[in-house]
């Protein structure tokens, strides 16, 4: 047996060879529970797939996604199975350009599904989805068709009808036959002559809808005149079908629902057209209150309804146009407070709720089961105030059927409201009433209305005039009087019921004048109540609340930034003194400006202050939780861009407030499970973390039923909420609820790195570490260029912590490691925060770089001189704790000028820290090494001669051995240098047969020892290429082992990523990064490294 040893080498050599020209799929090696994805869709579709023969239907969504800094766009898969609450990701489609229209049509079998998706810049995608236990994607390739708008429909032939609309104004109509996949996405796709090219509109095809019903396949186009045609495919042409549909503005979107046509414009109308093969009439026209209509912006419901998408998603019944629901906008996202960062250092408190104004909002058609269907809101990072990266999710809404909205209009204020003899009762500002039995006028303003039940009847106080009260019966008495006359004018802000008891009710009231009366009247009586107490406050009383057991009462002054509150003991027929509520621990003397006291717990009160906090406050502890800290951010909104009013509150139930943004007429839900309550301080002990249990669980809802100011909020015993507004409207709607199911939703993943010493997964926006011997360099800042990176301490210092940071409360203080900003500002732009370092690190973790942007730099006027500088700081760990200066640990290497405007070159750290190399364009590399702890750049150790692209990357693959990437004939070359002496030799030069586009600080090769070898990976935009780097004689070399193309796996999750980390803590997992995704896929095995 020994003398043949040589076949088993051979076969080894052999297994090596078939691997390094392998190119397989790493689909099936993704770690699931590791892989994000955000849902950053701006179109989409839904269908309905089994992924095998004889398995349930999967609802996929696709979503037109329209890109970041550093992917051109792409579509976002998702599979979706009714009554899951999981929505599991399939997959990212890189495209190159934001995609802004997608339809879809079925295959030949019930797992296809043909793609039509139209990019920003009118170019038209045609591909094939596939279902299965490994979904994959074939594309067709890219139609040069000018489009704006574009749908597929499959006819009976098995052809499908490819239909576009222009940005000329021309309508055109492709009957196209699929063949081959073509082998990229990009590749030019011809579909030939036109069947139909008809000159419709002036302007661009503003919306395009195609279908079949019965047989029969439609076509309805709009555009920028206000025009709607309706056409019939004839099997070679289109056919009109009626009259033109002439509308007042540009059209938005079309719907069909039916036998219905439902047409959206961009002035908020939607009209709703009958037709038939032959007719089209006008059936009737729904006002969209709010907002303008965009694309994307209706959606056909089942049971004859449309949902519009404006400041919040509406539903209409199409039999009579009435407003049958309304879905809360929910938290849509969150956004990073920069201010407090800048401002205030390392407080408590980073992420705020946030919820968009939804014009941006896209509404997807529902699938045919019709039980649900889905909303998403695109992505947004732009620079507003201190508002800057914002996070998105995309949401499987409850089902339409289940909703109610009533609105009862009028001409005058609605000042109050209450609930008695089983419906709203109403009170305006011109004393008009309305309750179930019927309605009346006092003549004077209705300021306050109370209800209670003697026996069988019903009966309302309610508060009018100048210090009036009256009393109001279902069963028709009306007593105008009930307290006696004032001995001076004021108003009666609050009537609040405290018991009824046989035929005598006592309650309690709140004026303008300070003072809280106790009461007790006859029922029925025109004598007036008797006073049984009164205190007297030093300001106005908006606001009062009555706790369960009825021993205290609550009050507060509505005053903006003046107000007050206070607590009264509550016994018998006395009111105890009143005193301030105490202040906010760390927050300073801080006064309610509306109060509600729990509906079961006597020691819980929920009270609200400008500018928006919401606190719990108890009683028997003395001890404030807060639920809502700050102003709500609003991304372009109709006025400000946060809300700060003070919130008009209720309970619903007994673990969920409502609030009424007094100002604006907006209704938020809030939450208040034991989850939401944890995480009140920051890990410091002492700032508060405003945002407690996370902002996507305590504000779970929010409402736009008025764009006036609210004075009035209740809660149905049924649940409905009820509001009464400046606007004259009383609103009464069921809760929508939270999402049936929702997509994974974080900012934006543009890298991703695993902890040294645990290997949790680690992103940019998202603190996980839970070592002492953990730092963590993070940042998410108005750039999407988010590189992170996760280290170990060396030593365990004592001075160097870090701490268990909440997902979804990123609440970091400056004495923990985990740190956004290790130098606050660029050192050579101190006024601007937007250029941001890339982070790396020695593999020990003794040294940290901070990779600055190399810039062109002016030195001299006259006459004018330039320098190019290329700069890093070069922390080490023992400063990790705290925040440098612009200076400390900076160096500034200067090169040679050199006009070009833009230079994507970068500097590197040799894993041992050991070595830095400084590049620019078009100069030598320039190598520096460390002396003991301190670094002289001043003048380089070694140098690699060469003449830098314009756009390369350089990499430390060891201490000896230099990575230079840069694109070359279409393909990223790498050169590997290794350095003997003080010579670098340039070993090998290695041409990947993959593009790489290189702008701004990318991070795609990364390499990491195991053993006497390293492993290294490289990102390419089609694939990645994985080598592995041995020593021979101690020369270096790198032998390909594997690569995975798109095309391989099936044009998902593999192409497009400009980051790329394999895990120290276990190398066998690779992390990728490209905005939209971050992936880990486990390599176990699968390569001879």
């Amino acid at each position: 047996m020994k003398r043949f040893w040589w076949i088993g080498t051979a076969i080894v050599g052999m297994l090596a060879s078939v691997w390094a020209q392998s190119d397989i799929s790493l689909r099936t090696r993704i770690v699931q529970n590791l892989t994000k994805q955000v849902a950053n869709g701006y179109c989409g579709v839904e269908f309905s797939l089994v992924p095998a023969a004889g398995l349930e239907a999967q609802t996929i969504v696709c979503l037109g996604e329209l890109g970041g800094a550093f992917f051109p766009g792409g579509v976002g898969f998702y599979a979706y199975l009714p009554g899951d609450p999981d929505v599991r990701r399939i997959g990212w489609l890189r495209l190159g350009a934001a995609i802004v229209d997608v339809d879809w049509a079925p295959g030949s079998t019930n797992q296809e599904a043909y793609l039509v998706l139209v990019r920003r810049d009118n170019g038209v995608y045609l591909a094939r989805f596939t279902h299965g236990a490994t979904p994959v994607v074939a594309p067709y390739g890219l139609a040069s068709l000018g489009a704006s708008r574009a749908q597929i429909e499959r006819l009976a032939s098995g052809t499908y009808l490819v239909v576009a609309g222009t940005t000329g104004g021309r309508l055109r109509a492709y009957v196209w036959t699929p063949g081959s996949p073509a082998s990229s996405p990009e590749t030019p796709l011809n579909l030939g002559t036109p069947a139909v090219d008809l000159p419709l509109f002036s302007g661009a095809v503003r919306a395009v809808r195609v279908w079949t019903v019965s047989g029969t396949t439609y076509v309805a186009a709009g555009g920028y005149d206000g025009i709607v045609y309706l056409l019939r495919w004839d099997g070679t042409g289109l056919v009109p079908v009626g009259k033109a549909m002439y509308h007042p503005s540009a059209i938005a979107e079309i719907a069909v629902n039916g036998s219905r046509l439902v047409v959206g414009c961009t002035n908020g109308q939607v009209y709703v057209w009958n037709y038939t093969g032959s007719s089209v009439l006008h059936h009737l026209t729904l006002k969209e209150p709010w907002a303008p209509l965009g694309p994307h912006s209706l959606c056909a419901l089942p049971n004859d309804q449309v949902a519009v998408a404006t400041a919040f998603v509406r539903v209409y019944s199409l039999a009579n146009g009435v407003q049958v629901g309304e879905y809360g906008g929910g938290i849509w996202g969150g956004f990073l407070n920069d201010y407090y960062w800048y401002g205030w250092g390392f407080n408590g408190y980073l992420w705020m709720p946030y919820f968009y104004r939804l014009e941006a909002v896209r509404v997807l058609p529902a699938v045919a089961s019709g039980n649900y269907f889905v909303i998403t809101a695109p992505w947004s990072g732009g620079d507003y105030g201190y508002i800057t990266v914002t996070v998105t999710r995309t949401a499987f809404l409850q089902p339409s059927s289940s909703l109610s909205y009533q609105v009862t209009a009028g001409s005058h204020p609605v000042y109050a409201l209450t609930y008695a003899g089983g419906g709203v009762v109403s009170g305006r500002a011109n004393g008009a009433l309305q309750a179930p039995w019927g309605t009346r006028n006092v003549n004077e303003p209705v300021f306050a209305l109370e209800s209670f039940t003697s026996g069988t009847t019903s009966w309302v106080l309610g508060s009018y005039g100048t210090g009036r009260l009256f009393a109001w019966s279902s069963g028709g008495a009306f007593v105008a009087d009930v307290l006696p006359a004032p001995s001076s004018p004021r108003i009666l802000y609050q009537v609040w019921m405290v018991s009824v008891s046989g035929n005598q009710a006592t309650f309690l009231t709140s004026g303008g004048d300070g003072s809280v009366e106790l009461w007790q009247w006859t029922i029925g009586s025109s004598t007036p109540a008797t006073r049984l107490s009164n205190r007297t406050v030093t300001r106005p009383i908006h606001s009062l609340s009555v706790n369960a057991d009825r021993s205290e009462v609550a009050v507060a002054s509505f005053l903006l930034y003046a107000g007050g509150s206070w607590r009264l003991s509550l016994s018998g027929t006395a009111l105890g003194a009143p005193t301030a509520f105490p202040a906010v621990p760390n927050y300073g003397a801080t006064a309610a400006n509306f109060v509600a006291y729990h509906p079961t717990d006597p020691n819980l009160l929920a009270w609200s202050h400008q500018p928006g906090n919401i606190w719990l406050y108890n009683r028997a502890t003395n001890t404030y939780q807060l639920v809502q800290g700050g102003r709500i951010g609003r991304y372009w909104t109709y006025y400000s861009p946060q809300l700060a009013d003070p919130v008009l509150l209720v309970w619903r139930g007994s673990d969920t407030l409502v609030g009424a943004y007094t100002m604006h007429g907006y209704v938020g839900v809030w939450w208040t499970g034991a989850d939401t309550l944890t995480n009140q301080y920051a890990p410091d002990g002492v700032n508060l973390n405003w945002i407690r249990g996370g902002f996507d669980r305590a504000f779970q809802d929010v409402y736009e039923p008025h764009r006036d100011r609210v004075y009035a909020l209740l809660v149905a015993p049924n649940g409905d909420l009820v509001s009464g507004s400046a606007d004259g409207r009383v609103v009464r709607w069921s809760r929508s609820g939270q999402p049936a199911a929702h997509t994974y939703h974080l900012s934006y993943l543009p890298s991703v790195d695993f902890s040294p010493l645990t290997g949790m997964l680690v992103h940019p926006s998202r603190v996980f570490l839970t070592d002492t011997r953990h730092a963590l360099l993070w940042n998410t800042a108005q750039t999407t260029v988010v590189p992170v990176l996760a280290l170990n301490v060396p030593g365990g210092s004592s001075t160097v912590r870090a701490r268990t940071l909440s997902a979804t409360t990123a609440d970091v203080t400056d004495t923990d490691v985990a740190i956004r900003y290790l130098v606050s500002r660029d050192p050579d732009y101190p006024a601007v925060y937007g250029y941001l370092p890339r982070y790396e690190a020695s593999e020990d973790g003794s040294w940290v770089m901070l990779d600055w942007a190399t810039y062109r730099a002016q030195i001299s006027s006259n006459p004018p001189q330039f320098e190019r500088r290329s700069r890093v700081h070069l922390i080490p760990h023992t400063q990790l704790s705290q925040l440098a200066t612009g200076s400390s640990n900076y160096y500034r290497v200067i090169f040679p000028d050199d006009a070009t405007g833009s230079y994507a070159n970068n500097n590197a750290l040799s894993p041992g820290g050991v070595r830095v190399a400084m590049t620019a364009y078009n100069s030598e590399i320039r190598i520096y090494d460390r002396s003991g702890n301190s670094w002289n750049l001043s003048s380089p150790s070694s140098t690699i001669p060469i003449a830098l692209p314009q756009y390369s990357f350089v990499k430390f693959l060891a201490d000896d051995v230099l990575a230079v990437a840069y694109p070359s004939s279409n393909q990223l070359r790498i050169d590997v240098y290794q350095l003997s002496g003080t010579t670098w030799t340039l070993r090998q030069t290695i041409d990947t047969g993959l593009p790489r586009t290189i702008t701004g600080l990318r991070y795609f090769i990364d390499a990491v020892a195991v053993g006497a070898n390293v492993r290294v990976a490289v990102a390419c935009d089609t694939g990645l290429v994985f080598y592995r780097m041995s020593r021979s004689g101690g020369v270096v070399s790198l032998t390909e082992v594997g690569r995975s193309t798109w095309g391989t796996n099936g044009f998902l999750d593999v192409a497009g990523h400009h980051w790329v980390r394999f895990s120290r803590y276990n190398p066998n997992l690779l992390g990728v990064a490209n905005g939209a995704q971050a992936v880990v896929f486990d390599l176990t095995g699968l390569f001879s490294w």
